[in-house]
């Protein structure tokens, strides 16, 4: 039986992301233009931490660490949500998830702790966020038919803020990142309230509460 085990997600080449930007500009080629997709998308998960994975942990007896390394050329990047026996904890709870009877904690880059020692078999979800490896050469495939637009403006930046080149543009490599920006707080946002719209209701920690 395996003790941790992450959720599977399809994943697209770096070159679906090549079309547009190899018609605007033809002087690249294709391995170039994919490292800048890359840097792109790496940037957009680091700061939107959109791209999340739910990882089964079956925790076992006298065992207090587990080693979390996802299979799809990702690097875990923050701890978000822990789930025991059907509860949720606290949303975005950061490095550490706490419950009446378990701490769960994450120790950079990959390693997770279960505080007390675990003295029976239990299973645990855990949501995390992602992103690529600086080496990866597969993406998500949810940023190429969602956020497909960020990652494009985010390549388009750093293409065009290249020096003396025949398609420098500082006008536009400044457009394409406050575009690149823009995506990626609206990612960000819609991460929070998964999908949510109208009123939210936000809860402080001293446990008040107001609407916007």
């Amino acid at each position: 039986m395996q003790t941790v085990v992450f959720e599977a997600y399809p994943k697209v080449s770096l070159e679906a992301f090549l079309p547009e930007l190899s018609l605007e500009i033809p002087e690249l080629s294709d391995d170039i233009l994919m490292h800048y997709v890359r840097n792109a998308a790496i940037e957009f998960a680091e700061r939107s931490l959109a791209l999340q994975r739910d990882i089964t942990m079956c925790l076992q007896p006298c065992v207090p660490d587990y080693i979390l390394e996802a299979p799809d050329c990702m690097r875990i990047i923050s701890l978000h949500k822990v789930k025991t026996n059907g509860k949720r904890a606290y949303a975005d709870c950061a490095q550490c998830c706490v419950f009446d009877d378990l701490q769960v904690m994450w120790q950079k880059p990959d390693i997770l702790w279960v505080r007390p020692v675990p003295v029976e078999a239990q299973e645990i979800t855990v949501i995390v966020s992602v992103a690529p490896h600086h080496d990866a050469c597969e993406l998500d495939e949810i940023l190429l038919t969602r956020y497909k637009e960020a990652i494009l403006a985010g390549t388009r930046a750093q293409l065009y803020g290249l020096q003396r080149r025949p398609w420098t543009s500082l006008v536009s490599a400044v457009e394409q990142r406050k575009e690149f920006d823009r995506r990626i707080a609206a990612a960000g946002t819609d991460r929070l309230l998964q999908g949510r719209t109208g009123r939210v209701r936000m809860q402080t920690i001293f446990n008040r509460s107001r609407t916007r």
